[in-house]
């Protein structure tokens, strides 16, 4: 979901936002095409075939002795315990406001990195995000309500990932922006909760990755590479994920 933009060794071509690019193909597909591509085009970065399938056993070999999963995911203290869909509903807020956490403020001490202070614990990066959205459901703010977020105010972001330090959460309009889009589609498409999003797709998470194109153009990663479209899927372990709660 982090917007297209041109790279220093002229590789990118073209930034253009991801509403604008029309998509083709089963996202499968549209993916494997993008990295074949850009793996065969790119004068900066190679892939280590070996490499891969060292990886490959090594997530094999993690997931089977219960390192990787459901269960370590909601072992984290930020994120939901349970399966309903107040917990698909968290992680569909949390993945669309799931980008550009980066920062020139290296020190994750400094009171000039983007933090947020909650339950006398300090998240940098994706986890701030996390528990920015904890602390505002702790507070009573609406947040994983769609009819909420598609109204929500530049003033309400601020508000709710205000930071506990000097710093302050990049991309803020942007993350409005996509918080409300998320919000109006799901109250007129779903009946304003992801969970029915997921159903619809019969739980299959290659059929929940297409309606997520299809429906949320703020999830398209795309951009231009040598004047050729390419696409990823960044989100498709997560909604896997969604799909995998109980529902």
């Amino acid at each position: 979901m982090v917007q297209p933009s041109s790279s220093a060794n002229g590789d990118v071509d073209v930034a253009r936002s991801p509403a604008d690019l029309p998509l083709s193909g089963s996202p499968s597909s549209r993916v494997r095409h993008s990295a074949k591509f850009i793996a065969s085009a790119s004068d900066s970065v190679a892939i280590h075939l070996d490499a891969v399938a060292k990886l490959a056993q090594l997530l094999v070999t993690h997931s089977r002795c219960g390192e990787m999963g459901l269960d370590r995911w909601k072992k984290h203290e930020l994120h939901p315990k349970s399966g309903d869909q107040a917990a698909v509903d968290w992680i569909f807020v949390a993945d669309t406001l799931n980008f550009s956490f980066w920062s020139e403020v290296e020190d994750v001490t400094s009171p000039e990195k983007y933090a947020v202070e909650y339950r006398g614990k300090r998240y940098t990066g994706y986890w701030s995000c996390c528990a920015a959205i904890n602390r505002a459901i702790d507070e009573g703010i609406p947040i994983l309500d769609a009819r909420y977020l598609a109204s929500i105010t530049d003033a309400q972001v601020s508000h709710i990932f205000r930071a506990s330090g000097k710093g302050e959460m990049p991309m803020l309009a942007e993350r409005r922006a996509n918080l409300q889009e998320a919000g109006k589609v799901l109250v007129e498409k779903y009946g304003g909760t992801f969970l029915n999003a997921i159903r619809a797709a019969g739980n299959s998470s290659k059929k929940l990755l297409e309606t997520i194109l299809d429906d949320f153009p703020s999830y398209r990663d795309t951009g231009i590479f040598k004047g050729e479209k390419g696409t990823s899927t960044a989100v498709e372990l997560t909604f896997t994920l969604a799909n995998s709660l109980d529902s």
